[in-house]
């Protein structure tokens, strides 16, 4: 009886040690893809402020030209 006891809590300790290595691979997974997918929404984040930013400066500096030149008529770009 004793013997079936010993083999079941070695057992029970080696499916514990299973676990707790198979939570680690998943915890270290789960980070690495949360930091990739955090890096690249910040780049797409970048590149689309960007494209907006650098499109409404130039429209900016052509509106600023013109009236800096007396130009006050309207320009609608619709």
């Amino acid at each position: 009886m004793r013997e079936l006891r010993d083999l079941e809590h070695k057992q029970g300790e080696e499916e514990t040690a299973a676990a707790k290595a198979a939570y680690a691979a998943s915890r270290t997974w789960l980070l690495t893809f949360s930091a990739l997918a955090l890096q690249v929404s910040l780049a797409s984040a970048l590149f689309i402020t960007r494209g907006l930013v650098s499109q409404l400066d130039s429209e900016s500096t052509d509106a600023a030209g013109r009236i800096a030149a007396g130009d006050l008529t309207l320009h609608s770009s619709r």
